[in-house]
Parts: structure tokens; C-alpha cells; sequence
């Protein structure tokens, strides 16, 4: 019988596996319009990520690049913006969010 940690370790390594694959066929894909500064993350998904101290902080997906990781937006100061990787974001439920954004992106 396979225990609900095992299944959420292999639901782990199924989206890790997918962002891979998706994010090297998309190459990069940007969510905001670089051009419009005033209007530009209205549209951003959410997430979460973990900083450096533990905490967990929203942010808004702006990029997502093959050689960069994620480009965010944090909520509290959208000028703050830095790349992370699928695995600072904070929940299973956020790198989800990832995935989806980048088979969106392919169609």
C-alpha cells in the first residue's frame, strides 16, 4: 500500500519531471508587457515562494525562462523582482500553477 507521503513524493517528481520537459520546449515565456510598466502585472498569477529566512512570501509570475528559472514579482513591492527555482516556490499547489502556466504557454 502505498502511503500519502509516498503519493505526494511521486506527484512531486511528476510536475518536477513535466516543468522540465515544458520548459524546455517553451524556452521562455514572459507575462507582462514590458512596454506598459503602469499596467504590466495585473493580469500575474500568483504564488508563493520561501526566502532565505523561511518565510513565505507572495510574489507574481512574471517570466519563466529555461536558463533562468522564474522571474517574480513580490506582492508587498512589485519593483522587487528576482529569479527563483520550482523548488523555492512554497507549496505543491504553486509549482502546479507553474506547470500550467507553461502548457498554456505551448498551445
Amino acid at each position: 500500500m502505498i502511503t500519502l507521503r509516498e503519493q505526494y513524493q511521486d506527484l512531486d517528481s511528476k510536475i518536477n519531471n513535466t516543468y522540465t520537459r515544458l520548459v524546455n520546449e517553451v524556452k521562455e515565456v514572459t507575462f507582462y508587457d514590458v512596454e506598459n510598466e503602469e499596467d504590466e502585472l495585473i493580469d500575474c498569477e500568483y504564488v508563493s515562494y520561501i526566502n532565505s529566512s523561511g518565510d513565505t512570501i507572495d510574489a507574481q509570475v512574471l517570466e519563466i525562462s529555461k536558463n533562468s528559472g522564474i522571474y517574480i514579482a513580490k506582492c508587498e513591492d512589485n519593483n522587487e523582482r528576482f529569479w527563483i527555482n520550482l523548488n523555492d516556490l512554497s507549496s505543491l499547489y504553486d509549482k502546479i500553477t507553474i506547470v500550467e502556466l507553461l502548457e498554456q504557454a505551448k498551445l
